[in-house]
């Protein structure tokens, strides 16, 4: 309640811009207490005297606290894996929230303990295939392997977009004979850290903002959020929806929609980050689904001949010895493209041109497939590749 009084009291005094959390824009009512998360994991603790391994984020800090609170009552040891939960609950000890250092054991400590002494705490909730879990449920984690009396505890729900990945995971523990609890099977295992509609509603009717931009979701959340902002009053042309790259200026007291900036992705490549282009990911699809198709040709400059059949290379394309009709096709379309290209002088840039017009054409009529075609000619007086 004394929260709630300081953000009212910050409404009276004036907000210009709101910008609030869209994550649960969709789900009706409030959400659940943390109380009742304490009681549900309280109640699997009781429940079984095997290892339990809880999966959960490592940024609910008080989530941390209070399964190192039910450890500490159940006399359980600690072993953490995941960078981000090391890192936050050494956070979590030096800040004071969580009191019982002694707790916390490391990996190769775990043999020394029963099974029904230890509690695996990790990162993975969402199947991110390079987390504790994830490799867990590989059997790629060199420190600890599962066991099939574990129980495995997913105190989390999904992000929109990692159903699958999530379900991956779920799958292969349940392939090793292991115990799994997910949100859906004892619901109160994880609750929110979003707010839900009636609570989004409340914090607008507290800030009483004069202009409002939800943000953090998928764009149906976003507009939700925006729709809840004008059933508290929020005049329409007050709220803004900005995607990726847009922004707002302000000014005077006024906001209005900016232009756009360069926002987006970023890749990382092997050692390198940033500065993989977008040009050089859409190739990469192109190989990957449609594959490659390479045209090699040796041209005489000075005669302004070709001097043998194109030779067609392909590599995820289609299966050779299934498709020699194609292939000849192909072939016969190059010497003819090429060709056709020769008779008025070499221009190396209109022959590639050229064949690469003929062959996508006959492709995507035949196969349905746009593969990348890749012309490499050859003039064999210079043996230069051009």
């Amino acid at each position: 309640m004394a929260n709630l009084h300081k953000i009212d009291k910050l409404g009276e005094e004036g907000v210009t811009l709101l910008m609030s959390d869209s994550t649960n824009a969709l789900n009706e009512g409030v959400s659940n207490s943390e109380s009742k998360v304490d009681e549900a994991l309280e109640e699997l603790f009781n429940r079984h005297d095997s290892r339990i391994i809880i999966a959960t984020f490592a940024s609910n800090i008080y989530r941390l606290k209070h399964i190192v609170d039910t450890c500490k009552r159940h006399k359980r040891k600690i072993c953490v894996f995941g960078r981000s939960m090391t890192n936050n609950i050494e956070i979590s000890i030096e800040g004071g929230y969580i009191k019982h250092r002694d707790v916390f054991i490391q990996p190769e400590e775990v043999h020394k303990y029963k099974d029904n002494q230890i509690c695996i705490l990790c990162t993975g909730t969402q199947g991110e295939p390079l987390a504790a879990l994830s490799r867990l449920a590989n059997g790629t984690f060199r420190q600890i392997k599962l066991m099939p009396d574990d129980v495995v505890v997913f105190s989390s729900s999904a992000i929109p977009g990692n159903a699958v990945s999530i379900s991956r995971t779920i799958n292969k523990l349940y392939l090793k004979g292991l115990t799994v609890y997910t949100n859906t099977l004892l619901k109160d295992i994880h609750t929110s850290g979003h707010g839900n509609q009636e609570e989004l509603k409340l914090m607008l009717r507290l800030v009483k903002p004069k202009y409002f931009m939800p943000f953090h979701g998928e764009y149906r959340m976003l507009k939700t959020h925006a729709d809840l902002a004008i059933e508290c009053g929020m005049p329409k042309e007050n709220t803004f929806i900005l995607e990726n790259g847009d922004y707002l200026i302000m000014k005077n007291g006024e906001i209005k929609k900016g232009g756009k900036i360069v926002a987006g992705d970023v890749y990382v490549d092997g050692n390198r980050i940033g500065d993989t282009s977008n040009a050089v990911m859409k190739d990469r699809k192109i190989m990957a689904g449609d594959g490659i198709v390479v045209v090699i040709a040796n041209i005489d400059t000075k005669q302004n001949t070709l001097l043998s059949n194109p030779n067609i290379i392909t590599r995820g394309f289609v299966q050779v010895n299934e498709n020699i009709e194609l292939l000849k096709k192909l072939e016969n379309l190059s010497k003819n493209a090429i060709n056709k290209s020769v008779k008025t002088g070499v221009n190396f840039s209109e022959i590639k041109s050229e064949i690469i017009s003929s062959l996508s054409a006959y492709i995507a009529m035949q196969t349905g497939r746009k593969p990348i075609i890749l012309p490499v000619i050859m003039d064999i007086k210079k043996d230069v590749k051009i």
